[in-house]
């Protein structure tokens, strides 16, 4: 949402940024070599957090923008990728859609995840539980989320006239095997 809708309207927001630079931290505490970003945007919550991990841990980061989130173009761009530039040590990636395609990327090009390269993602889907070496992602409370907003919308309809409401709920790093060390 757009600073100018968060100032009219009621809002649930989830915060990025904590469990952005908690995923980072454990890719850059449980593994050498580079780790490669895989957003859509320099300016988003999950690239702020990779730079400013990578920065305090004196590494110098490496952002791949990405032209979409559709797997299939992503798997061709980390092929491509890791064919030109070699496998990095790990991948942060934008959402779980990509980080599957990344996941498919490598097992084509003959590397083993977490082996060969980790992989974190972000939205914690369910298909990441079901690759055969599962996800790691970042999660957000959706639960809590879905709850919050409901309130909110049964808070408005009985006081359209109370004042906005808004809430800000913190995401979390759930470590699977893709990252596990």
């Amino acid at each position: 949402l757009g600073a100018l809708c968060l100032d009219t309207v009621d809002h649930v927001r989830i915060d990025l940024m904590t469990g952005s630079t908690e995923a980072v931290q454990h890719l850059v505490d449980t593994r050498r070599g580079r780790i490669v970003a895989l957003m859509y945007r320099e300016q988003d919550p999950r690239t702020d957090a990779y730079k400013v991990v990578m920065r305090e841990a004196g590494r110098e980061p490496e952002l791949v923008l990405i032209p979409d989130e559709t797997r299939p173009t992503n798997r061709a761009l980390v092929r491509e990728y890791v064919q030109q530039k070699g496998c990095p040590s790990a991948f942060f990636c934008q959402n779980d859609d990509v980080a599957i395609a990344t996941y498919r990327a490598l097992l084509d090009e003959g590397y083993r995840v977490p082996d060969d390269a980790a992989i974190v993602g972000c939205d914690g889907i369910e298909d990441g539980e079901y690759l055969a070496v599962p996800l790691s992602t970042i999660v957000a409370p959706t639960q809590l989320m879905c709850m919050t907003a409901w309130q909110f919308l049964s808070d408005r309809v009985r006081s359209p006239e109370s004042p906005l409401q808004s809430a800000v709920l913190s995401s979390h790093l759930a470590i699977r095997a893709t990252s596990a060390v």
